[in-house]
C-alpha cells in the first residue's frame, strides 16, 4: 500500500521519462490493473483498466442529471473539489 497520490506518481514518472511515448508506457505500466482509492465522496476503491492520454478533465464530457458535464465540472458540483491540474 502506498500513500502517494496518483498525480504525484504521474509527475514523478514524467520527470523520469525521456520522451512522451516512454512516459505514457511508464504510466500505463504503473496503473493498469491496479486499484486506487478515491479521496472524494465515500473513498471507494477503483480498478484502473487503462489510461487515455487523449482525454482530459476539461474536454471529456458525460451525461449527468440531464446535463453534459466535464469531469472537472462534476467534481466541483458534486464534491466541491477544484481540479488543480487539468492536464
Amino acid at each position: 500500500m502506498c500513500t502517494t497520490t496518483c498525480l504525484e506518481k504521474i509527475r514523478e514518472l514524467k520527470d523520469r521519462s525521456n520522451s512522451d511515448s516512454h512516459y505514457e508506457q511508464m504510466v500505463r505500466a504503473e496503473f493498469s490493473r491496479k486499484s486506487v482509492i478515491g479521496n472524494w465522496g465515500n473513498k471507494r476503491t477503483y480498478i484502473v483498466h487503462d489510461v487515455d492520454f487523449e482525454k482530459s478533465v476539461t474536454s471529456f464530457k458525460f451525461p449527468y442529471n440531464g446535463n453534459e458535464l466535464t469531469i472537472a465540472e462534476y467534481f466541483q458540483q458534486v464534491y466541491k473539489l477544484s481540479i488543480t491540474d487539468t492536464r
